[in-house]
């Protein structure tokens, strides 16, 4: 095994023999590591079943600032105390040689990256409750492509699936907050109506509209002709108007009714 990109490409990492510890294969890493490129620099990153230590220390070779190793094998922890050497980075790690679910929730971190052995599978769904309790900006979860994780666990939710071969890497992060309701009561999501913005007509203006053209826009309840005060004082406008309105292929006949123009 072997750190993929930045300060060690290429440095050869001590493994442990057998597939408990389940490494991150090769290719898989690099894609990971290439989409995390924005956000890796200067992060701490925590890697909470860190086994050889590969993805913790391939963060620290692509520039996170620190990194949290948790393991409970004395012989896991061994290797990656080695490998920490080797490097010359001892003073950017931390190895807690304990259960990663006792951590969890517990040490901050921007950036987790959790990949239970195959003999810990169950701790799937724990671990990212815990988190989702108090969430981290960003959790990744290497998984088998069989395994199928909920697409929320309390705060966390996922938004994208990273696939190589039979594995996968699924990416949580905060769900977002409702927004609030105007009257204060809970929140609105975005799937509710929002309340639209009324418009009122009022004023001489208004006053000259014609009568057929306010209630097509809905102003207006169909009234005669005869009871608006305009028809009454300029009937000969009202004749001309109605003519201008047929002839033009304005409102269509049961607009003419509906307005009052016999």
């Amino acid at each position: 095994m072997r750190i993929i990109g930045g300060e060690f490409r290429s440095r050869r990492l001590k493994t442990l023999p057998g597939l408990d510890t389940r490494p991150t294969p090769d290719r898989l890493r690099e894609a990971l590591f290439n989409i995390l490129a924005p956000s890796i620099e200067g992060a701490v990153f925590l890697d909470a079943y860190a086994g050889t230590g590969a993805v913790g220390l391939e963060a620290l070779s692509r520039g996170a600032a620190r990194t949290i190793l948790v393991e409970q094998s004395r012989a896991a922890v061994s290797v990656i105390q080695a490998n920490l050497r080797a490097l010359g980075i001892e003073n950017r790690a931390e190895v807690l040689h304990t259960k990663a679910l006792k951590i969890l929730g517990r040490r901050r971190a921007e950036i987790v990256f959790l990949d239970p052995p195959y003999r810990l599978a169950e701790e799937y769904a724990e671990a990212l409750r815990l988190l989702g309790a108090a969430p981290p900006p960003l959790v990744l979860v290497q998984h088998d492509a069989h395994l199928a994780l909920a697409e929320t666990y309390d705060r966390l939710e996922r938004y994208r699936i990273l696939k190589q071969g039979e594995n996968r890497v699924s990416f949580y992060r905060p769900a977002e907050a409702p927004a609030p309701r105007p009257d204060g009561r809970g929140s609105v999501s975005d799937s509710e109506p929002r309340p639209s913005a009324a418009i009122s007509l009022t004023g001489p203006l208004f006053e000259q509209l014609d009568l057929g053209l306010r209630y097509r826009l809905g102003l207006a309840p169909p009234q005669r002709a005869a009871h608006h005060p305009h028809h009454r004082k300029f009937p000969q406008r009202q004749a001309r108007h109605k003519h201008l309105l047929v002839a033009g292929g304005g409102i269509g006949g049961r607009d003419h009714e509906a307005a009052g123009i016999q």
